[in-house]
Formats: C-alpha cells, sequence, structure tokens
C-alpha cells in the first residue's frame, strides 16, 4: 500500500477524527438521528485526508488521477460496487473518464474500463495480491477473509493445492452423469409448485436456486443423506443475511466492530458454530462413505491438509463457505440470465435443440466441449450480464504507468465489467444485443477476447469452480429445452426488471414454459 505523502498531515488527522470516531460509534448505537451530521463532517475529512495520502499524479501535467468523493463510512463499496454497481458503471465513466479511483471504505481502488489498461495490469496477474477480505471491512474478514478466493501468496497456494482436485478441468467428466440426473430430476420436480404445474410460470432464481447448491455440496462432501440435507439448508437463510449485513457496510466495516454488541457479530458467531458443526459431521459421513475407487469429496483432501498442518481449519471452512453459500448467488446469476436470454430467443433454442440433439450418442463428450453453440450462449449471457460490475480487487507489486498517471504499487485495481464486456466497440454495433453467434465467429477468425472479457479473472487467479459451473448450466439448459419452449411475459430487453437487493445481478421476472410434445434425448 502507498505511504502517507504527508506524516505531520497524518498526525492532525488521528488526532483530531480520533476523538470524533468515538461520537460516531455512540450515535450509531443510540442517537440514529444525528448519524447523518456526522457521517457528513465524517466525509469531508477523510475524503481531504485520503485524497492527500493516497496521491496518483499524472507525471507531465501534474493533475491527480480523477476520482469520487469519498463519502463515510463505505465510500463507493459495496453498496455502490455491487447494488448500484449497474447504474454506477456508466455513470462514473461518463462523469469521471476511463481511469479513474473509487474509495472502498477507506481502500483506494483504481477502476479499468479499457482493455489496453487491463491488460497492462494484469499481465502479471500471477504476482498480484488480493485486497485484505475484499477491502469490505470486518465483519467480511471474519467471515470470509482467510478463504481461497481471497488469500494470497503461500497461504493461496497451500489452500488451492488441496482444494482444486475436484475442480479440475479433468475431473467434471465425472460429474456429467450425476449432473445430468440431478437436474432431469429438478426439472421434473418443477411440477410439484402449482404455478409451473397449472400455468407454466417458472421463476428462473426462485425455482433453481437450490439445485447448483445442491450440484456443489455434492462435489464437496459427496452424498451426506437426508438428515444432513435438511440441517445444510436450514442454515442458508442466516448465511444470506450475513452477507447482507456485509455489503450495507456501515460500523461492522470497522475493526472495532467485532468487540461491539452487534446484531451482525451475533449472527455470525450463530452461523459460523453451525456451519463447523455440520461440516464435521458431513466430513465423517463422506470418509465413511468414500470407497476408494469413486469419487472422492473435495472434503476428505481439505481435510487432510488440515491434519498434516499444511493448511488451517479456519482457511477449510472458510473456503468452503465460499464454494458454497457465497458462490450460490454467483452461480445462479449464471444460470438464471441464460433461461432468460433463452427465451426471448425462440430461433436460438431450436438451434439449440438441433445441436445437441445431433450429440446424444457422446453427451458427455459435447457438455466438455468449448466451441459450440451451447458453449456460445453461457459465454454471451454472461457478457451481457456480468455476475457484478466491478470485479475483486487485487493489487501489484510494481508501479504502473497509465496514460502517464504514476500508480504506486500495491495500489489496488478493479475492473468495470459492463464497460469490458458491452460498452467496448471491440464488440461491433450489436455489442447491446444477444448474438451467441460472435463467439464462435471470434474462435474461427482467432480473434483473442483476452483482457476484453471478464468473467471469472485472468491469470492463475480464475475462478476454481468456473468448470463445473458451466457444466451444471449446460446440463440445465438441455433438460429444460428438452422438455420446454420458453417464452417471456416481458418483450423488450430493457424492461427487464432485476433484483437489486443481491449483490450478483439477478432478473426478477418469470418465464413462460410451455411443454413439448417429444423429447430430444
Amino acid at each position: 500500500m502507498a505511504v502517507s505523502s504527508n506524516p505531520v498531515l497524518l498526525d492532525r488527522f488521528i488526532l483530531l477524527v480520533l476523538p470524533l470516531f468515538c461520537v460516531f460509534i455512540l450515535v450509531e448505537l443510540r442517537y440514529s438521528y444525528a448519524r447523518r451530521f456526522f457521517a457528513a463532517l465524517f466525509s469531508i475529512l477523510f475524503s481531504t485526508y485520503l485524497h492527500q495520502k493516497y496521491p496518483i499524479i499524472q507525471h507531465e501535467t501534474q493533475q491527480p488521477l480523477p476520482s469520487l468523493p469519498f463519502t463515510f463510512p463505505n465510500g463507493q463499496g459495496d453498496t455502490e460496487k455491487f447494488l448500484h454497481g449497474r447504474t454506477n458503471s456508466a455513470k462514473w465513466q461518463n462523469r469521471y473518464g476511463s481511469l479513474y479511483r473509487i474509495w472502498s471504505g477507506q481502500s483506494p481502488e483504481v477502476v479499468l474500463t479499457e482493455a489496453r489498461h487491463v491488460e497492462a495490469v494484469f499481465k502479471d496477474s500471477h504476482t498480484h495480491q488480493k485486497a485484505h477480505a475484499n477491502d469490505s471491512g470486518q465483519l467480511m474478514y471474519t467471515l470470509l477473509g482467510s478463504c481461497l478466493g481471497l488469500i494470497s501468496g503461500q497461504g493461496w497456494k497451500a489452500v488451492r493445492k488441496a482444494s482444486e482436485p475436484a475442480f479440475l478441468h479433468r475431473s467434471t467428466l465425472a460429474y456429467t452423469e450425476d449432473f445430468t440426473e440431478l437436474t432431469r430430476s429438478w426439472i421434473a420436480g418443477l411440477v410439484d409448485n402449482p404455478e409451473f404445474r397449472d400455468n407454466g410460470r417458472l421463476h428462473p432464481v426462485e425455482d433453481l436456486k437450490l439445485l447448483p447448491f445442491l450440484a456443489v455440496a455434492k462435489v464437496l462432501f459427496g452424498d451426506f443423506g437426508d438428515d444432513l440435507k435438511a440441517r445444510l439448508l436450514a442454515i442458508i437463510p442466516g448465511r444470506e443475511q450475513l452477507m447482507k449485513y456485509v455489503v450495507k457496510g456501515g460500523m461492522p466495516r470497522f475493526w472495532i466492530s467485532q468487540f461491539l454488541p452487534l446484531q451482525a457479530n451475533r449472527e455470525l458467531k450463530e452461523f459460523k458454530s453451525k456451519w463447523a458443526s455440520w461440516t464435521d459431521e458431513a466430513y465423517s459421513r463422506a470418509v465413511e462413505n468414500y470407497s476408494g475407487d469413486s469419487f472422492k469429496p473435495s472434503i476428505i483432501d481439505m481435510y487432510s491438509a488440515v491434519a498434516e498442518g499444511t493448511i488451517t481449519r479456519e482457511e477449510v471452512l472458510q473456503t468452503l463457505d465460499e464454494m458454497l453459500f457465497a458462490n450460490l448467488d454467483v452461480t445462479m446469476g449464471g444460470i438464471s440470465w441464460n433461461v432468460v436470454f433463452l427465451a426471448a430467443h425462440p430461433s436460438i433454442q431450436e438451434e439449440l435443440r438441433n445441436e445437441f440433439g445431433g450429440r446424444a450418442a457422446d453427451r458427455n463428450a459435447y457438455l466438455l466441449e468449448t466451441n459450440n453453440l451451447l458453449n456460445s450462449c453461457i459465454l454471451e449471457s454472461s457478457r451481457l450480464r456480468p455476475l457484478a460490475a466491478f470485479s475483486v480487487p487485487q493489487s501489484c507489486p510494481n508501479v504502473r504507468v497509465l496514460d502517464g498517471y504514476v500508480v504506486p504499487p500495491g495500489t489496488k485495481f478493479i475492473v468495470d465489467a459492463y464497460a469490458l464486456n458491452i460498452r467496448d466497440p471491440f464488440w461491433g454495433n450489436d455489442r447491446e444485443q444477444y448474438r451467441p453467434q460472435r463467439f464462435l465467429e471470434r474462435q474461427k477468425l482467432g480473434k483473442d477476447t483476452r483482457y476484453r472479457y471478464w468473467r471469472f479473472g485472468f491469470g492463475p487467479r480464475q475462478c476454481l469452480g468456473k468448470y463445473v459451473a458451466d457444466l451444471l448450466i449446460k446440463c440445465l439448459i438441455i433438460e429444460l429445452l428438452e422438455r420446454y419452449d420458453l417464452r417471456l411475459f416481458e418483450s423488450k430487453e430493457a424492461e427487464w426488471p432485476w433484483n437489486d437487493e443481491t449483490w450478483i445481478h439477478h432478473p426478477e421476472m418469470v418465464v413462460m414454459c410451455k411443454p413439448r410434445e417429444k423429447a430430444i434425448l
């Protein structure tokens, strides 16, 4: 992290703000009506201080990098980055340009909106450091600060080594039959919902939400039985509420909050206790069921690494939490928007049926291919509906010079996914339209989309579960299109409603499913 350019200013700032911060704590806990006054005061003080502490200057003009003003206590994260990120992406770029800075809490983050900047920063992504607790504060640190996706260095390598065997590309072949059966059973079970049975109404998020959850749980824990399944499902609401506390920010962002009698802390303690107990029982069940010649649940290798002392128990619990709970919204975003886009484009549905209908004899191989229309549909849906507006912050170990701005080592960068995936002219004049064939065309012409398309990240720190996620989405699309014609109630894409209360962008809409007379596979 860049050091202060003015130690005297830092000392004065601490002397001035620390007493006021104590007052803010009292206001937060007892006098909410006065909070706005202190928040405005802190915003002015912190904004002045932070802009001087973290200077990023254009070396020719000596002008500072365009930056948003700091707003106490969250800056622009996480509410503005995630809940309102879709709107802020275009608004901030229009106002501050293609390269600018926001504040996540008191941490500066430089926003990259152009592929040339992304390449300049991420060309050595294997050397990058992830931001401490995602720049989301104390509650996030206690919840997920030690998980695989948020740690770096040797700790990351050790946890990755223990976690990755079940998620490698070659491992996904072992899941094709199970995922096919799971999705087939889930689609068949939709008739238990009266709205679906009587009216053909499918809510892509609510009706399919537990499908990816249970699929990933099977990879992690194997078959753990109905008793543990019921207890696991009962944990979900409490875990979802914790993420809402994280995104909301406020007092739980600050280090001192861990010592305060906050509702978030009480719920966090309860969740961690239940999760640790459940995971221990799931591990015992996995060891009991594993025969040696069957697929080995991921938890067995992870607990073995703890016993060997290469990783900690907390790292395992948080990484399992990340893979199962934290990524539930992520996977559902991918699934739900694919369903919506296909419902809006009946001709693509028919092309897909023709494609996978001709591959019935080698379905498993087809599911793992990346040069077909099915895979292109997934890529195009993710291009037009990025899971989040901005990426996870990470820093470079050395200086970066971008458009003449000298960015110090340790400064964190985030990628604007909407700017990269949609607004970039690289994608053509029809870049705001759903046309999956564009990926097949670029693949055929040898056009590299690296640094122009953000989905799972760049380099070795890409999402570990990307192959499992794509396999599940493919299985679902096939099973759904085999049995139903999909249509939308909302005809214009601009009118599609979103759920703005989740940190991952989900559709808030219903798809009409009309049964087909003849199954394909």
